[in-house]
């Protein structure tokens, strides 16, 4: 990974984070099937900002 690519992967999930703090509650049955997802495949969000 280049020094760019990580400098865009943290501002993206420092976006994340200044979002969370702004947002309403999370829905906690969209919560859990996200988690469900995420435990089925690790990889998945690696995957997702991969192009296929």
């Amino acid at each position: 990974m280049q020094s760019e690519e990580q400098r865009l992967i943290d501002g993206l999930f420092s976006r994340l984070q200044q979002a969370e703090t702004q947002s309403a509650p999370r829905d906690a049955n969209a919560e859990r099937i996200i988690a469900q997802h995420v435990q089925a495949q690790p990889a998945a969000p690696y995957s997702w900002r991969k192009p296929c």
